[in-house]
């Protein structure tokens, strides 16, 4: 279950005063190295992942290459709470006709019952992630994210900052994004990378099942 909040700020600059808001929150920060993050995201012909409720995509990062199933659950109260599965593909893994049966705990070929995936769009993310850990447990990841989607001319770039809860009470998680939003003023962003994707790529999937 991934559990997060997600903000919008207003531009480059902006997302870059992210660390100067997070040393005034009551919590430890830990800076991670920036990170090139690439995501082709995937369905099949008839949009099998999507009528189910699940996004599903490729990522390239840090020399490995990873897959994913997401829900497409909306936020409730500005805070997504929805599933999440992922795991490491094999080292020859690079298009999606190779990926192997049974990963994902056959999740995937439980969804897509044998058809073809074929890609949606593509994004590039430049993202840079800082662990927040407090004394009652609560760890959350705080990235600042450049994402980047392109295609001929075409270019939108999107500047949002993450907060992900990765141990702890989500009450905990609330509380860092309400002091967070009072600090900086962001506003919670509206839709997911995937949603925006679509939009970005003129795509529009069958509707829901």
């Amino acid at each position: 279950m991934e559990i997060e909040v997600k903000f919008q700020a207003r531009d480059a600059e902006d997302l870059e005063r992210l660390p100067a808001y997070l040393a005034a929150l009551p919590v430890e920060v830990h800076i991670g190295d920036r990170e090139r993050v690439t995501d082709l995201y995937l369905d099949t012909g008839d949009w099998r992942l999507f009528r189910a409720g699940y996004a599903c995509r490729m990522r390239w990062r840090g020399g490995h290459r990873w897959l994913g199933l997401k829900g497409l659950d909306p936020p409730r109260d500005g805070v997504v709470r929805r599933a999440e599965y992922e795991c490491r593909l094999p080292a020859g893994v690079r298009e999606p006709a190779e990926i192997p049966p049974g990963v994902l705990d056959g999740y995937l070929d439980a969804l897509r019952r044998g058809a073809a995936l074929r890609p949606l769009f593509e994004l590039l993310q430049l993202r840079k992630p800082h662990l927040l850990r407090r004394a009652d447990g609560l760890v959350v990841e705080a990235s600042a994210d450049e994402v980047r989607f392109e295609e001929g001319d075409r270019r939108v770039v999107l500047h949002q900052v993450e907060l992900e809860l990765k141990a702890g009470p989500e009450e905990g998680l609330h509380e860092l994004a309400r002091l967070l939003a009072r600090s900086s003023g962001w506003k919670r962003a509206l839709g997911s990378k995937f949603e925006q994707g679509l939009l970005f790529a003129g795509l529009q999937p069958l509707p829901l099942a």
